[in-house]
């Protein structure tokens, strides 16, 4: 199992990675790592966002 603390890194720094691209909203990076098997709630994502 991978370690929460693990997961709460790597979403950091794709949210970072995705940002420096282009501009996004949450609901967009939500879809994305849904669709590359990694479903992720708004109540995750919108914390690292803040």
């Amino acid at each position: 199992m991978i370690d929460r603390e693990f997961t709460r890194c790597f979403l950091k720094l794709y949210v970072l990675w995705r940002i420096s691209r282009s501009e996004t909203y949450g609901l967009e990076i939500i879809q994305e790592l849904g669709q590359r098997g990694t479903p992720l709630s708004p109540g995750t994502l919108y914390p690292v966002l803040h």
